[in-house]
């Protein structure tokens, strides 16, 4: 479960209770866009709070917002 989280301009930051070795989790969110674009959106990153040296990352996304 999510203990907390913090969002900034750039980064939604989770606080997980517990998740277990080899077990995956998947989050659903929304955005809207503003304005047309194409970007790289950056890798995710995962680390444990008191050992930040035991991390995972994603690959970096390709996005295309057009306009509706």
């Amino acid at each position: 479960t999510i203990a907390k989280y913090e969002l900034t301009p750039r980064q939604a930051i989770l606080y997980l209770r517990q998740l277990n070795p080899n077990q995956s989790l998947t989050l659903r969110y929304r955005l809207r866009a503003t304005m047309p674009v194409k970007v790289t959106a950056p890798a995710a990153q995962t680390y444990l709070y008191y050992s930040p040296t035991d991390k995972a990352q994603s690959e970096p996304r390709q996005l295309e917002v057009t306009e509706t």
